[in-house]
């Protein structure tokens, strides 16, 4: 199962409310996987491996709510959400 991490967040997420661009800075986190998600759980996009983007497209998702989720290697798993005007 999943071991989920601090969620004092190791990773953050800005500007936070986004209407283009999101910036990710995952301070010590390795990334294996990053995965914007809706509030319903719905995969919005997903990047895969350790070269993961620092600024991340997100222009074309609905206005909402969404979570920033990076898996890292050891396969635990941090969140942080932001707004999409």
């Amino acid at each position: 199962s999943a071991d989920f991490a601090d969620q004092q967040s190791l990773i953050s997420a800005y500007p936070n409310p986004t209407s283009d661009f999101l910036n990710v800075e995952l301070g010590d986190v390795q990334p294996h996987l990053i995965r914007i998600v809706d509030i319903q759980g719905r995969v919005m996009q997903q990047h895969e491996g350790t070269t993961v983007p620092s600024r991340l497209n997100v222009s074309e998702l609905p206005a909402g709510i969404y979570f920033l989720s990076v898996m890292d290697r050891q396969q635990r798993y941090h969140s942080v959400g932001f707004i999409k005007e």
